[in-house]
């Protein structure tokens, strides 16, 4: 038709993988033209992750304050991974304007949580790092986060734990907002808060209050019109990590951070509670696949956020608490397919109660030679061993188990010989439970004396052989008395 100027084709059936278009026109006097070529990728296969290895199962009870979780991926072309810890995970903007829960008004909150992104004239954008993206113009564009006072639950607990990442591609990398919990033209006395932004020399910039970088800074300078990852971290003890492409690059720690609990958080901007304009200015460019936890990511974490093209990402989740715990972990390809594992809970049950050591013998007390040999007796309240010292623990000795574990405890004795010299004794105890729980602190003092008196002096009736002619009555009676060289009993 020689009047069309617009030519559509479709195709349903071609193949997953990458190809070129181009396209070549002929007028009706037979002119020719063609184009440059466009390079695209169809991947309608989603990735697949699946728990490997010491991963613990759904209904695991574990005895550890430790959780290991490794999770392989099969997919051939590049991806990122993550883990959802404990519902630690607050937002996820993949930001793929899927019609089914995207709109020109907001960014989908795939975290579940219903923290949805609010568009002042924000947009999207079909092409992203993975899939789509948003879309940012430099002039009052920005999306919203609105922070309900519970700020713990956008990932910003004032001093505690939490990470922000996500991938950015500015047309302007110079002073330039990517995200901040914060107000400016605020009064002096009141802080204005947190940004994340690109600084005048385009370096990636962490700070409070003012627009700089008061905090830290990247090494590395961002290109303009190109795809760069980054991530942030704090933890309770104020420290502060920049991630670039799944390095880290800079560290700083302070010993507080801004409370701001009167800015939501934005994407793009930042907000102005006077008339004077913020700096830096607003963001300029694109953003794709933001994530929020409220928890520390650690460098292997923030590395499968950036990639896991090698089909595989792991975490040691460490110092947990007695209780449940659940996580489920997410996979998503370049062209923006996601997916996930199974959500899986586990128990959480430490003993860490140190055990209660009873000394049954000695007594505090002196034994001689009746009680040769002692016979050193202890109880513990549960499975476990113990070692008793003499000499303040520079010389321990295990102690032997006489029976199975009771209703009553475990006894353990140990026989001494009889050669333990006279003299002052600490009988101390050292018991340590199966999971390692220590009893250090329980001790007696005891003495031993086996030696003969050295000395016995009769002082009456002396002397020897004397004979008594009054009559022994009441009044006159026959005196026994003899000194000895120590603390004895005696009898005659």
């Amino acid at each position: 038709n020689a009047s069309d100027t617009g030519f559509t084709k479709s195709n349903n059936s071609i193949a997953d993988g990458s190809y070129t278009a181009s396209y070549y026109v002929n007028d009706t006097s037979n002119n020719k033209n063609n184009t440059a070529s466009v390079s695209f990728f169809i991947d309608t296969i989603v990735p697949v992750p699946a728990y490997q290895g010491a991963t613990p199962t759904t209904g695991a009870n574990l005895t550890i304050t430790s959780a290991f979780v490794n999770v392989s991926v099969t997919e051939t072309n590049g991806l990122y991974g993550f883990t959802n810890f404990d519902n630690s995970l607050t937002v996820w903007y993949s930001a793929d304007n899927d019609t089914s829960v995207d709109n020109n008004t907001k960014a989908y909150d795939w975290s579940g949580n219903n923290n949805n992104a609010t568009f002042t004239n924000a947009r999207f954008n079909l092409s992203g790092r993975f899939a789509g993206s948003l879309g940012f113009d430099g002039v009052g564009d920005y999306a919203t986060i609105t922070d309900s006072g519970a700020t713990d639950e956008l990932g910003y607990d004032d001093g505690g734990n939490y990470t922000w990442a996500g991938w950015i591609n500015p047309v302007n990398n110079t002073n330039r907002l990517i995200l901040a919990k914060h107000a400016c033209e605020l009064p002096s006395t009141v802080p204005e808060g947190v940004l994340f932004n690109l600084g005048a020399t385009g370096k990636f910039c962490w700070s409070e209050d003012d627009g700089g970088c008061s905090v830290l800074q990247s090494t590395t300078i961002v290109s303009a019109n190109a795809w760069t990852h980054w991530a942030v971290t704090h933890n309770t003890d104020s420290d502060i990590k920049l991630y670039i492409n799944g390095v880290l690059e800079s560290t700083y720690t302070t010993g507080s951070i801004a409370d701001t609990t009167v800015a939501d958080i934005r994407l793009g901007s930042t907000t102005s509670y006077g008339t004077g304009d913020c700096t830096p200015t607003d963001f300029n460019g694109l953003m794709d696949e933001i994530l929020i936890f409220n928890r520390t990511l650690t460098a292997d974490e923030i590395n499968s956020t950036y990639s896991a093209s090698a089909g595989r990402f792991y975490a040691n989740y460490t110092s947990l608490s007695n209780g449940n715990h659940t996580f489920q972990s997410y996979a998503v390809d370049i062209a923006g397919n996601r997916n996930n594992t199974e959500l899986r809970i586990v128990s959480v049950s430490v003993d860490t109660t140190r055990p209660n050591a009873t000394i049954i013998f000695p007594a505090n007390r002196t034994y001689g030679l009746a009680n040769n040999p002692l016979r050193f007796n202890v109880s513990l309240n549960e499975n476990g061993s113990i070692k008793f010292s003499l000499n303040g623990g520079k010389a321990n000795v295990s102690m032997i188990s006489e029976d199975e574990l009771s209703l009553f405890g475990r006894k353990f004795s140990n026989e001494s010989n009889d050669s333990i010299a006279d003299g002052a004794y600490v009988f101390s105890v050292y018991a340590n439970d199966t999971a390692g729980n220590k009893n250090y602190t329980e001790n007696i003092t005891f003495s031993i004396d086996r030696s003969s008196p050295s000395t016995i002096t009769i002082l009456s009736p002396t002397p020897e052989g004397k004979n008594y002619t009054t009559a022994i009555t009441a009044g006159n009676p026959v005196i026994f008395n003899i000194t000895v060289s120590e603390n004895v009993s005696a009898t005659y």
